[in-house]
C-alpha cells in the first residue's frame, strides 16, 4: 500500500513538473515571439502601406492630404496587427520554428534578441528606407525569376509564361 502511495505522489509530482516546464517552454515561447516582432512595425511612411493603398489613393482623387494620412496611419497599424497578432502566420510561423530548440537554446535566443545591438539593426531593417529598398529588391528579383524561369522553359521547347 505505502508503493502504491509513494508511485502515486511520484506521478503526480511528476505531472505538475510538467506541467510547470511547458508554462515555462510556453512562456519563453511567447517572450521570443515577442521580441522579434517588437519592431516589425509598418510606420505610416512606410513604402510598403503606400503601396498597398496607391489603388485606393488613385480611385479616390481629390481626398485631403489629411484623410489619407489618416488612413495610412490606420493601415499601417492593421497590417502591423494582422502580420504579428497571436494566431497570425508569423506568429505560427515562428512558434513552429521554435519547435526544435531546446529550453536552454530558446533563453540563448531571447538573449540575443534583447542586445542593444540587435535591437538597433531590426529597427533599422523595419524602416521606411530599408523597407524602400526591399520592395525595389523583390520587384527586381521578381523580375529576374520570370527570365530566369522563361530560359529553362524555352530549353525545353515549352511556351514562355513570365
Amino acid at each position: 500500500m505505502k508503493r502504491i502511495l509513494f508511485l502515486g505522489s511520484l506521478l503526480a509530482l511528476s505531472s505538475a513538473v510538467s506541467i510547470a516546464n511547458s508554462d515555462t517552454r510556453e512562456g519563453l515561447i511567447s517572450q521570443i515571439v515577442s521580441q522579434y516582432v517588437a519592431t516589425t512595425m509598418f510606420a505610416t511612411d512606410s513604402p510598403v502601406v503606400s503601396s498597398m493603398l496607391q489603388p485606393a489613393m488613385t480611385a479616390n482623387p481629390g481626398v485631403s492630404t489629411e484623410t489619407w494620412q489618416s488612413v495610412k496611419t490606420e493601415t499601417a497599424a492593421a497590417v502591423t496587427k494582422m502580420l504579428t497578432d497571436k494566431g497570425s502566420t508569423m506568429d505560427v510561423l515562428i512558434r513552429s520554428s521554435l519547435d526544435s530548440l531546446s529550453d536552454k537554446e530558446m533563453k540563448v535566443l531571447s538573449q540575443v534578441l534583447s542586445e542593444p545591438s540587435y535591437k538597433k539593426f531590426q529597427a533599422a531593417m523595419s524602416g521606411p528606407a530599408a523597407q524602400q529598398q526591399l520592395q525595389a529588391g523583390m520587384a527586381k528579383a521578381g523580375m529576374q525569376l520570370g527570365a530566369l524561369i522563361n530560359t529553362v522553359l524555352a530549353s525545353h521547347h515549352l511556351n514562355e509564361v513570365h
